[in-house]
């Protein structure tokens, strides 16, 4: 709540008390950076006259850019203030029912334990499943290590070691390459290729997955660890 000693606005009075009166207003509103421009000059800027402007546009009133005393743009800028107090009021009352309507439940030892039993449960279930995941990467890197050794195998296959009679050097390079093409379709050595890239890929989302698990499973660690606290305190272990 703030009262005007004089008129504010361009060509106005502009007491410097008033002018930043209207700042630390508007920046209620979220119209005005106080802490851009926290001390009164005495002027009127475009920052200022623009906040004032778009409040009363906000607000049905005239788009003039001035306050006077006990005008009705102070008028409107004081009753959204107070609603605006009540509201924080409310919302600092609902909070602190809140708090206290957990801090009951927490008193209550059955809801403790439960409550830590729930956490260890979900942990062991995170684990069990991160241990999954990791054996099929190990599965998985393994069918890498042999498939590397079939491609290899089936690239030394495919070469040609017979030397036709007359034929000219280029011509042999063609008739094996030609050989060793046919060998690698023949064999699926495409097919092992595309597994391998496939598997390449899988590998590192897999181990993001574990890392965001792990992440997950130290947050629950620290949960528990703060519930079996909170029954000791109260007087209820839950080991």
């Amino acid at each position: 709540m703030f009262t005007l000693n004089d008129s504010v606005g361009n060509n106005l009075s502009n007491e410097k008390e008033d002018v930043l009166a209207v700042k630390y207003a508007l920046s209620g509103e979220g119209l005005f950076d106080t802490e851009k421009e926290p001390e009164p000059h005495g002027y009127i800027m475009r920052d200022l006259d623009e906040g004032i402007k778009t409040f009363q546009k906000q607000n049905d009133l005239r788009v003039d850019g001035r306050l006077y005393p006990n005008g009705e743009t102070e008028h409107a800028l004081n009753v959204s203030a107070a609603a605006k107090k009540q509201e924080e009021k409310e919302q600092e009352r609902q909070r602190k029912e809140k708090e206290k309507k957990e801090r009951k439940r927490e008193f209550d030892c059955s809801v403790i334990r439960e409550r830590f039993i729930q956490v260890r449960d979900d942990l062991k279930k995170l684990g069990i499943e991160m241990a999954q995941i990791n054996s099929q990467i190990k599965q998985k890197e393994k069918r890498i290590e042999s498939l590397d050794k079939e491609l290899r195998e089936d690239a030394l296959s495919s070469v040609s070691t017979t030397l036709p009679g007359k034929k000219a050097p280029w011509d042999i390079v063609a008739d094996t390459v030609e050989t060793g093409m046919k060998a690698q379709k023949s064999a699926g050595f495409y097919e092992k290729y595309q597994e391998k890239e496939r598997l390449n890929k899988e590998i590192p989302e897999m181990r993001e997955k574990v890392n965001q698990m792990f992440d997950k499973g130290m947050k629950m660690q620290e949960e528990l660890t703060r519930v079996a606290k909170l029954g000791d305190d109260r007087g209820c272990p839950v080991y």
